[in-house]
C-alpha cells in the first residue's frame, strides 16, 4: 500500500498548468506561483548580473510561506499534500542556498513524519534521500539518513537503523558535526538496546553525552 501511494505521488507536477483537476484551486497552487515568482525574480537579478538583499529577503519570505502551508497541511491532516509539497518545492530548493534548502526539507519533512504512517515515512526518506544524493547535497543527505535510523527503530528494524549509523558515524566524525553526531548516536543507542545489546548501548549513549558536553543542546535533545 506504501508503495503504491508513493509511486502516484511521485508524479506529481510542478508547474501550475499540469496540476491535476481535483487539485487545482487548491492550496498546491498557491506553491507553485509561489515558485514561479521566484524564479522570475532570479532570472531579473542574474540578467543584471547582481543579487541584491531584497532578494534574500524574498527568499526568506518564500521559505515561511512553504513552511505555514505546510503547517496547515499538517493541522489538516493532509499527508498526501505534504509529500506533494516536499517535491514540489524541488525547483525552488536549486535557487536557494544549500543550506537554507536542507533546514527546510528537515521542517517539511518532520511535520510529515508527525502524522503519516512509519512505512510512508521510511517511503519519503528514502525518496528525499536518492534525490539529496543525486544534487550531492551531503549534509541533507545526512540529515534524511538520521531522520530514517529513528523510523527503522520506529518500526523495530534496529538492524538496518545500526547498519546506517555504522556508514554515517564515520563520515560525521571527520566532519566534526556534533549535533547530526549526537543525533545518530541516540539512534543507534536505542537499537542496540532494544537488541539487548546493552554493553554497546551504553557506549553509544556515553559517546553522545561526551559530544552534547561541548555544545548547547535543546531541550529535546536532552
Amino acid at each position: 500500500m506504501s508503495v503504491d501511494l508513493l509511486e502516484r505521488q511521485s508524479s506529481v507536477p510542478s508547474a501550475p498548468g499540469s496540476i491535476a483537476p481535483e487539485r487545482r484551486n487548491s492550496l498546491t497552487d498557491i506553491v507553485s506561483e509561489l515558485l514561479d515568482s521566484s524564479k522570475n525574480q532570479l532570472d531579473i537579478a542574474l540578467a543584471a548580473g547582481t543579487r541584491t538583499e531584497s532578494d534574500n529577503e524574498d527568499q526568506t519570505r518564500q521559505v515561511q510561506q512553504i513552511i505555514l502551508l505546510a503547517e496547515r497541511f499538517q493541522s489538516e491532516g493532509s499527508a498526501e499534500q505534504l509529500v506533494d509539497l516536499v517535491k514540489n518545492i524541488r525547483p525552488f530548493l536549486k535557487r536557494i542556498s544549500k543550506a537554507k534548502a536542507a533546514k527546510l526539507v528537515k521542517v517539511l519533512i518532520d511535520l510529515y513524519l508527525d502524522i503519516a504512517s512509519v512505512e510512508l515515512g521510511i517511503a519519503l526518506c528514502k525518496e528525499c534521500i536518492s534525490w539529496a544524493q543525486s544534487e550531492k547535497r551531503v549534509y541533507l543527505r545526512q540529515s534524511l539518513e538520521a531522520k530514517l535510523m529513528f523510523q527503522y527503530n520506529r518500526c523495530e528494524n534496529f538492524q538496518e537503523a545500526i547498519r546506517i549509523g555504522e556508514t554515517l558515524l564515520v563520515e560525521l566524525k571527520k566532519m566534526d558535526d556534533k549535533n547530526m553526531l549526537i543525533d545518530v548516536q541516540l539512534a543507534e543507542s536505542i537499537a542496540y538496546h532494544r537488541l539487548g545489546n546493552i554493553q554497546k548501548a551504553r557506549g553509544s549513549l556515553t559517546s553522545a553525552r561526551t559530544a552534547a558536553s561541548a555544545i548547547y543542546c535543546p531541550p529535546k535533545m536532552q
